[in-house]
């Protein structure tokens, strides 16, 4: 497609990748209820170990990657990450904070109780040794040869 033709590096985060998988010819079905989560993911053994978050899951589209993709985690409902030429389509937010996340979460009219378990869990790991922000850093520099060729 002319989205990995142009060589171009792409990063792609939720939505990011669902235009990037619809754009390389896979699919984004709306999915009957929202997947939430803030748990490590399965990954792909070639892949950077600093993919397995744990990241938030919040979405509900599933993302089924076009068959020249290579997917770098998979869960039972739709393809988390996946990689296309020098394209790189990551689902989870792995750019939140506990504090953006239940900011956006509010203002989308969430009601808190669908939401403060995932803001809590996130909380405690923005106070531990490895960080969201360590792994998120530790995932680009990881991605960067894949990005920058």
């Amino acid at each position: 497609s002319d989205v990995c033709s142009s060589d171009l590096p792409y990063l792609g985060l939720c939505f990011g990748a669902q235009v990037l998988a619809r754009a390389t010819g896979g699919s984004v079905p709306r999915m009957p209820t929202t997947y939430r989560s803030y748990a490590p993911l399965p990954i792909a053994a070639s892949i950077s170990a600093a993919l397995t978050g744990p990241w938030v899951l919040w979405h509900e589209d599933a993302i089924t990657a076009p068959a020249q993709a290579t997917v770098l985690s998979t869960l039972p409902h739709a393809d988390i990450a996946f990689s296309v030429g020098r394209a790189v389509g990551l689902q989870p937010h792995v750019e939140v904070t506990s504090a953006s996340l239940e900011r956006m979460l509010a203002t989308l009219g969430v009601a808190p109780d669908q939401y403060e378990s995932y803001v809590v869990a996130l909380r405690d790991q923005e106070q531990s040794a490895v960080t969201p922000a360590d792994r998120m850093a530790a995932l680009l520099a990881d991605l960067s040869p894949l990005l920058l060729g």
